[in-house]
């Protein structure tokens, strides 16, 4: 059975896969999930956008929500299945957060019981149920990770447009790719994804920041022009707000070591 499956009769548990490369579509599980990422990278598409999970974030995904998961070559994951009722989530669809050192080490420990465990284990319905309670300390930061895929052709063409030319991320050549009014794709745009103009080519910007500085390959102020930043410190500024960690300190704990400014 996929680690990211689970039914109705399994108790709560958690499995660590090494997935690779894969796809996978679900209509809905019966429990909610928290995907820890450990090595690789895992995207996740919902019914409004689409995730792009690094090393040292998790995912929440509730019971019931359709999904995609998409993942890459060495990917590595833990998967923690939580039963709903027992689980409260006052979130619309799925949000993804940092892993805190307090959150990994829970995702960890949750190994110990696996799908076939004895589901009458007190230790371990304490466990899940404190584990689910603490999701919601955990999962706090809105849309880190996110972006919209767009409902209509138009949006979708804009979208496309400004993920692949983020470093300019203009109105006007958006539209263009739309084949729509700058106005008119601007008022149609929050309409159709719940985000302002602005809002949407900031989430672009860090998305792909935090991917590039993810990797390991490219100095901090390489990223900040490769996203459309002229100076070094507005980049740091921005990253640190989307983020809630500066760009040095979230290349870091990507790879453990010192990163080159």
């Amino acid at each position: 059975m996929s680690p990211f499956a689970s039914t109705s009769t399994c108790p709560e548990h958690a499995e660590l896969s090494r997935c690779g490369r894969l796809a996978e579509r679900s209509a809905g599980d019966a429990k909610h999930k928290v995907v820890h990422v450990r090595a690789g990278r895992l995207e996740l598409e919902g019914p409004r956008g689409v995730w792009a999970i690094l090393p040292t974030h998790m995912v929440f995904i509730p019971a019931g929500r359709p999904y995609e998961i998409r993942t890459d070559d060495g990917t590595e994951v833990t998967v923690v299945h939580l039963d709903a009722p027992m689980t409260p989530w006052h979130h619309d669809g799925c949000w993804a957060a940092g892993t805190s050192p307090l959150a990994r080490e829970m995702v960890d420990y949750a190994l110990r019981w696996p799908r076939d465990r004895d589901r009458d284990d007190p230790v371990a319905g304490s466990f899940f149920r404190t584990f689910g309670l603490l999701c919601a300390d955990w999962f706090s930061r809105q849309r880190i990770l996110w972006l919209p895929t767009g409902q209509s052709p138009g949006i979708r063409a804009a979208i496309r447009h400004v993920i692949a030319h983020v470093d300019d991320g203009s109105l006007e050549g958006a539209a263009s790719a739309a084949k729509l009014s700058p106005r008119t794709l601007r008022r149609h745009f929050r309409e159709d994804t719940g985000m302002t103009w602005r809002q949407f080519v900031r989430e672009a910007r860090m998305m792909q920041a935090m991917e590039m500085l993810a990797t390991g390959r490219h100095r901090i102020s390489d990223v900040a022009m490769a996203v459309g930043f002229s100076s070094f410190g507005a980049f740091t500024q921005a990253f640190s707000a989307c983020v809630g960690r500066t760009p040095s300190d979230f290349a870091r704990s990507q790879r453990g070591g010192p990163v080159s400014a």
